[in-house]
């Protein structure tokens, strides 16, 4: 579904809407996924090297941010919480276009575009469908029942009016 809408999506970026950074940094965090269990977070980061194009081929890197214990506390996720937060293979669709799934929805596609300003900085934002259309990835809730997700809440802003949108997936 994500393909049928690409190439609208290609739109030129808006900076006001999307993550700015000096080329050749780790742009922060793209999206979050936040849980029902507790205020901890994940956060997916970007890496791009100096010309904004990707750092690797796999550029995006997940970690937690440790609210529980302090604002700026962080960690890695585990190998047993990778398969549930991690991100699924990663593929390159273009100089500055990506594509992947996370392994908690392996049926929504992110792709990740990013653009060189005028200025030099790069933008990046993440994309994907809310509720039928797309939109600008900006989190993801997981209502948790022990180790199952019983509902993931999407959430972003709408292309091309910037609507806040969400949908609710029933797991």
């Amino acid at each position: 579904m994500l393909t049928a809408w690409l190439a609208f999506a290609v739109a030129p970026l808006i900076a006001s809407a999307d993550m700015e950074l000096e080329a050749g940094k780790d742009l922060g965090t793209l999206f979050v996924i936040t849980k029902s269990e507790n205020k901890n977070e994940v956060h997916y980061d970007l890496q791009l090297g100096k010309d904004c194009s990707f750092a690797s081929e796999d550029p995006i890197h997940a970690y937690w941010r440790d609210l529980e214990i302090s604002e700026t506390a962080t960690s890695e996720l585990t190998i047993i919480e990778r398969s549930g937060y991690g991100v699924g293979k990663v593929r390159q669709v273009g100089a500055h276009r990506l594509r992947f799934a996370l392994r908690a929805l392996p049926s929504r596609e992110i792709e990740v575009q990013v653009q060189k300003t005028p200025t030099g900085r790069c933008m990046a934002r993440a994309l994907t469908v809310i509720n039928g259309a797309p939109g600008k990835l900006t989190s993801i809730h997981l209502e948790l029942s022990g180790w199952s997700v019983v509902r993931a809440i999407v959430r972003g802003d709408r292309l091309g009016d910037g609507t806040r949108v969400a949908e609710s997936i029933e797991r």
